[in-house]
């Protein structure tokens, strides 16, 4: 009979890791594609110089820029896919880093 192994904390708290990880993954690819969809309306150095971000960004509404700009259109092209596919890539890729498991020798 094979024993099992011990549990170890990371095994005991997978699930909370995970779904901290979630989060915070979707949270940074949600705040990056407003950056990116920034960048790519006005230009980085424009973003920079003038510290552009969005004010108000009501479900249903036009959202706001901080120089009072109004953005009407586009929104699940530029904001919903790129966040997904940010999310997507900045969830799924440190996967195995965060649950790395040490190969066990079965002598």
């Amino acid at each position: 009979m094979e024993s099992s192994p011990p549990k170890t904390k990371l095994t005991r708290f997978a699930p909370v890791i995970f779904v901290a990880w979630a989060l915070l993954s979707l949270y940074g690819g949600i705040y990056s594609a407003t950056y990116i969809w920034l960048i790519q309306m006005y230009g980085f150095s424009r973003v920079c110089s003038e510290r552009l971000h969005f004010a108000s960004m009501p479900k249903g509404g036009d959202w706001i820029v901080s120089n009072g700009d109004r953005i009407t259109e586009g929104f699940f092209i530029h904001h919903f896919l790129v966040a997904g596919i940010l999310w997507f890539a900045l969830f799924f890729a440190p996967l195995p880093f965060i649950f790395r498991r040490k190969a066990q020798n079965a002598v």
